[in-house]
């Protein structure tokens, strides 16, 4: 149990009068950042990879690759509108692999955004290929790959 007091201090805490920090970004904590700074962070920021982990159907694509002798970058980003997207899989000259969980990326919010990459990597000249798995016991990853390599090979 808190005390009357403790009680006091902590609503007083989240009053904005008295929180020297309320209303500000946390993040920053009021400092000013150069442009040069800022730029730097814009840089470090276009190469974060979230998720920080890869998922299993993705590994199992990559691992298959890895068999297959098929070089792979993983989360590779791309300039999308004003942000970054970083690709599940890219693979030289010009693939895009992106593994999406079925769930969250048949949000009408996911469709969209999910259309809006496609189009801009396509327009850059890159060819998007898209995997849903709904679970990952019944994702078959021979005929994924077997789709990629079409994909790599049809220009030769």
């Amino acid at each position: 149990m808190l005390t009357e007091e403790a009680r006091r201090k902590l609503s007083e805490s989240h009053i904005g009068a008295k929180n020297p920090m309320y209303g500000k970004p946390s993040w920053n904590k009021g400092k000013k950042y150069s442009e040069e700074t800022r730029r730097k962070l814009k840089e470090k920021r276009k190469y974060q990879q979230i998720p920080k982990k890869d998922t299993q159907p993705e590994k199992m694509i990559q691992n298959a690759l890895t068999l297959e002798g098929i070089k792979f970058l993983k989360h590779k980003p791309f300039k999308v509108g004003n942000t970054y997207h970083p690709v599940d899989i890219f693979i030289e000259p010009n693939l895009c692999v992106e593994v999406d969980g079925v769930y969250f990326h048949s949000l009408p919010k996911s469709i969209q955004r999910d259309r809006e990459i496609d189009n801009e990597l396509k327009s850059n000249g890159y060819e998007v290929i898209r995997f849903p798995v709904n679970k990952t016991k019944d994702f078959d990853v021979q005929s994924a790959v077997k789709k990629i390599k079409f994909h790599l090979f049809q220009n030769d």
